[in-house]
């Protein structure tokens, strides 16, 4: 398929995306994560504390009565752009040092926050989609070109997020971090596509919102399309990108 971005056009074979920040508008997802988290962690610490550790993941909140309401997430902290995994690890650190928890209590503990806070997370209230989707899976299916997703997101959140706005199943793969060594910006996620579907690197498609998602397809030897949310991220993907597009619904093919 010969794929238009902006003035340039690529010989594609796959196209894999980001999820937040490109499908869904990444603030209102972190505003409402944010606030369910915060509520979880009050379970296990003051709230002069849970300010803290929300602040430690870039996360500005403050109470009001007994409800912690979140005002920004910085898009370059540790909620915006760690794997799940590693938030758990952190705030397990974050327990040890401020919860007054051993080790083996606080990583039981961050677990069980995480888990719950997912499970109490309402996708309907905290997805919103961006211009183009889901209208660009339904494109890329209609032209039997195989897509998927490649997140640092959990594979069941990420399933349920696409299944409000389209349909799940119709993906050609979904790798997250449990399906590599190690994330973006380092070239796994690609490899992985790659071998799943057969088709080398340089004839797939990577679109992202971040920096880290075209730095990755450059080291994969793929074709990096940056969609940024923000203008302060075109200059980091400046060095990495073939091309930088306003809206997912510049892809013409």
């Amino acid at each position: 398929m010969i794929l238009q971005a902006g003035n340039q056009t690529f010989d594609v074979q796959a196209v894999a995306f980001d999820k937040d920040g490109l499908l869904f508008e990444s603030h209102t997802f972190w505003l409402e994560l944010a606030r369910v988290r915060a509520h979880t962690m009050a379970k296990h610490l003051p709230p002069e504390q849970v300010l803290r550790w929300l602040a430690f993941f870039g996360v500005q909140a403050h109470l009001e009565g007994e409800d912690y309401v979140i005002t920004d997430v910085d898009s370059m902290g540790i909620m915006a752009i760690a794997a799940c995994w590693e938030e758990i690890t952190v705030t397990a650190g974050f327990l040890t040092e401020h919860g007054g928890m051993d080790w083996t209590q606080a990583r039981r503990v961050s677990q069980q926050v995480f888990q719950e806070s997912d499970r109490s997370l309402d996708l309907k209230r905290a997805l919103k989609a961006k211009p183009g989707f889901p209208d660009i899976f339904r494109r890329l299916r209609a032209a039997g070109v195989p897509y998927g997703i490649a997140t640092s997101d959990p594979a069941h959140r990420a399933i349920q997020s696409v299944d409000l706005f389209d349909d799940a199943k119709a993906l050609s793969f979904l790798i997250t971090p449990d399906d590599v060594s190690v994330g973006k910006p380092e070239p796994e996620m690609l490899y992985a596509v790659s071998q799943r579907l057969g088709i080398p690197t340089e004839k797939i498609l990577m679109v992202g919102d971040s920096y880290v998602d075209v730095l990755m397809a450059r080291r994969a030897g793929a074709i990096g399309i940056g969609i940024p949310e923000e203008a302060s991220m075109v200059p980091q993907m400046e060095p990495y990108a073939n091309a930088i597009l306003s809206s997912l619904e510049e892809l013409v093919f």
